[in-house]
């Protein structure tokens, strides 16, 4: 049984800032954790600010999490941006209503953002704002844990608790026991893995609950009509799979599917190009298809992203990781027919 531990049940911005908030507060009242608080300070301003003689904390004014007061001359906005999606133009619209606020007019702004998740883009969109990762703030905290078990060390069990269940995918193999993270840290190994700029993962939420993604071998293709005229469509590959309870870490009931997909635009041709492209990977997959392994033709409704098949019953990595090698071949395959 695990060591209960407060942080694992707290969820959102107000988790990451308020510990946040906490340390800094300690930057004026001194203490053993007086030198953590200017480290991340130091950080978040990418060593800009050296010296602190005064500092003034502020929450959640204008609707930021964290509003501090460094000096006479600068400050230093804190979000936490861990489950946020698609809110770079909600963060944008609060670093304008900060930085045109007439009471900080004189002020340099710094924007920083907290996320202890799995996550390589953050959605951000800013260049100069600094993202504050779940390693960067091990890695400042650790020395200070002994200093104060009683939150700060739990913090940090925390942090290691998340970094152990990404982890997981490296020495597990069966999926019943692949946490959420975990799913998350596969994937991000698979996109650096594959050097490909346009391999993404996402997570998204519907009716049956959060499902996870991963899209990878996207390959641009010409469809050519009778008329001369060329459409252009693309063909890529997925993996998907259901995610457990963010809470739920003891048993993952979800088994992944990998998916062959093709997406077209121009709606008169959808049906046609979709039926084109599947009957080439039919012919090609019977000389990889097993009893084990066998590639499924979907009823998708015609879209712009549309699935043409489909690999289920996939229960352990290696079975995963065999499915993707024989559809990475399928497509190499197809790449050259059309």
């Amino acid at each position: 049984m695990e060591t209960p531990n407060i942080f694992r049940f707290a969820r959102g911005s107000a988790l990451n800032t308020a510990i946040i908030g906490w340390i800094l507060d300690f930057v004026s009242y001194g203490g053993e954790l007086k030198g953590l608080g200017i480290e991340i300070i130091k950080k978040i301003s990418r060593n800009e600010i050296q010296k602190i003689d005064n500092i003034q904390i502020l929450s959640m004014y204008k609707n930021i999490s964290l509003v501090i007061e460094i000096n006479d001359d600068y400050l230093i906005t804190i979000d936490d941006i861990t489950f946020a999606k698609n809110q770079s133009n909600i963060l944008k619209k609060r670093r304008d209503i900060i930085s045109k606020d007439t009471k900080y007019l004189d002020r340099k702004k710094l924007f920083a953002y907290v996320h202890i998740g799995n996550k390589h883009e953050y959605g951000v969109g800013c260049d100069n704002c600094y993202v504050l990762s779940r390693d960067e703030l091990l890695e400042m905290i650790k020395p200070y844990e002994e200093k104060n078990k009683e939150l700060l060390g739990e913090y940090v069990d925390y942090l290691n608790f998340l970094n152990e269940f990404t982890l997981k995918y490296k020495t597990e193999q069966d999926f019943c026991n692949w946490h959420r993270l975990s799913w998350e840290g596969y994937f991000n190994e698979m996109q650096d893995s594959l050097n490909e700029s346009d391999s993404k993962w996402e997570t998204f939420t519907s009716k049956e609950g959060d499902s996870i993604s991963f899209e990878w071998n996207r390959k641009s293709k010409k469809y050519k009509l009778s008329t001369g005229e060329e459409i252009e469509y693309f063909v890529y590959l997925m993996i998907e799979t259901k995610l457990p309870c963010r809470y739920k870490y003891n048993y993952n009931e979800n088994k992944p599917y990998l998916l062959f997909k093709v997406e077209v635009s121009e709606t008169k041709y959808k049906s046609e190009i979709r039926n084109y492209v599947w009957n080439i990977i039919n012919d090609i997959k019977d000389k990889y298809e097993t009893d084990e392994l066998f590639i499924e033709k979907t009823s998708h409704a015609i879209g712009t992203h549309m699935t043409l098949g489909r690999i289920e019953e996939i229960k352990t990595k290696e079975k995963l990781e065999a499915c993707v090698d024989i559809a990475e071949k399928i497509i190499s395959d197809l790449d050259k027919l059309i």
